[in-house]
């Protein structure tokens, strides 16, 4: 895991991570929607129509956001959007590749995270019990609950 810490890096991201994007979205997503049964060509368009929506919102929710690309020896593997104030950090979203899930990416990222701040939210879908466990082994704790989402905080004690 260390090595893997190790060979690690974020980069900012650019027009051309477009595609790979879209993919992380469909690999990270694709099984939320595939309970639907759908054929391949109306999934592949339902996700689609998922990613732009997803993009739209958050580059209106969040105008000066960092979206950065995750790379593992300078490949593609995730993506991590956060929006900075002078008070906190509010990581708007995390994605990794499925075959790098549970190798402690997210880990490292929520620590370097904490280590520039004094406080970190997120909202959490409610029904993604991996990544609660994640941030609840961080110390983040619920302060919101809309009923489909979870507001959680950390903050430096």
């Amino acid at each position: 895991m260390i090595e893997l810490v190790e060979n690690l890096s974020l980069r900012n991201a650019s027009p051309e991570d477009e595609t790979f994007l879209k993919e992380l979205f469909f690999d990270v997503r694709g099984d939320e929607f595939a309970i639907a049964g759908l054929p391949a060509a109306q999934f592949e368009s339902l996700l689609s129509m998922q990613y732009a929506a997803q993009k739209k919102s958050y580059e209106a929710g969040f105008p000066s956001a960092v979206h950065s690309i995750i790379e593992f020896d300078g490949k593609r593997i995730g993506r991590q959007l956060i929006n900075r104030s002078d008070e906190k950090i509010h990581l708007i979203d995390i994605a990794i590749l499925r075959e790098f899930r549970g190798k402690g990416i997210g880990s490292h990222l929520l620590d370097e995270l904490k280590s520039k701040t004094k406080t970190v939210s997120l909202n959490v879908f409610k029904n993604n019990h991996g990544a609660i466990r994640l941030y609840e082994r961080h110390g983040f704790a619920v302060v919101r609950d809309d009923g489909s989402y979870l507001e959680m905080e950390w903050k430096n004690a």
